[in-house]
């Protein structure tokens, strides 16, 4: 599942597998989809299935808190019970709750206190069950699951 209708459809042509479904969600992104639909207006991904494993490289870093708080409610409600969520978000203790990186463009650099973000996460009935330390170009690592 992807905000960019061309990757899926590249996707489509260039991936396969037998339980491989390509999903386009238009969500609204300032950066990425700016005509797209909001997220504060929809009820959940656009699929009833149940996952084990949800993951999120590069999107919550994109994601204002009223996003993140609803990705992170969806991602509860299409979670199995055992199931986990993997996602990489830019936190730090020096950040005011939330902040762009580049005001100039608002979604390029999600940035969250960490308190803030597990804040998000434990409102959502999530739990953070393991964090991996930031990397080069991406945040810390988060793994999840029901709380």
């Amino acid at each position: 599942m992807d905000i960019d209708e061309q990757l899926i459809n590249w996707l489509s042509d260039n991936a396969v597998g037998e339980n491989l479904e390509l999903i386009h969600w238009p969500v609204a992104n300032p950066v990425y989809n700016p005509s797209g639909n909001p997220l504060s207006a929809m009820d959940g991904f656009p699929v009833d299935s149940k996952y084990d494993l949800i993951t999120f490289f590069s999107v919550f870093t994109h994601l204002n808190p009223t996003d993140a708080a609803k990705m992170l409610e969806f991602s509860k409600k299409a979670l199995n019970r055992n199931g986990r969520v993997f996602l990489t978000v830019f936190v730090s203790e020096q950040t005011e709750e939330y902040e762009e990186g580049n005001p100039d463009r608002p979604s390029l650099v999600s940035k969250f206190r960490t308190d803030f973000f597990e804040e998000l996460v434990a409102e959502a009935g999530l739990a953070v069950v393991s964090k991996y330390p930031a990397m080069k170009l991406a945040g810390p690592h988060y793994i999840l699951a029901h709380a």
